[in-house]
């Protein structure tokens, strides 16, 4: 329930930071997790805000032990890494999916249960 709270404040701070201009980062105090989220133009697309030390295969491996409910091996995480990478492509800060920031939101393309 803590990390919970940790990850919904962190959240609560950047939309906050985000209405009254400021910058924010949050670091939440227990490890990296991803809270879903619907977002503006994205309606009824599933995404997750990135937190520091998030990496698209994190986000993407972590996505689909919650979507199949077990443990997921590299083979199974590359194709769908591949699929989140083209699905933000046009949409990440830096350009580079190597380099994502705290605060940008993710697209999670649909599994293949």
């Amino acid at each position: 329930m803590g990390y919970e709270l940790a990850r919904l404040s962190a959240l609560i701070g950047l939309v906050l930071a985000a209405l009254l201009g400021a910058v924010a980062v949050a670091s939440p105090a227990m490890s990296p997790g991803h809270l879903p989220i619907q977002v503006g133009a994205h309606v009824g697309r599933e995404s997750v805000v990135v937190v520091q030390g998030d990496n698209l295969w994190s986000i993407s491996e972590g996505h689909l032990v919650v979507a199949f409910e077990r443990a997921v091996d590299d083979e199974e995480v590359s194709p769908y890494w591949r699929r989140v990478i083209a699905a933000n492509s046009g949409d990440l800060r830096s350009g580079d999916p190597d380099l994502i920031y705290p605060g940008e939101v993710v697209l999670l393309p649909a599994t293949d249960d």
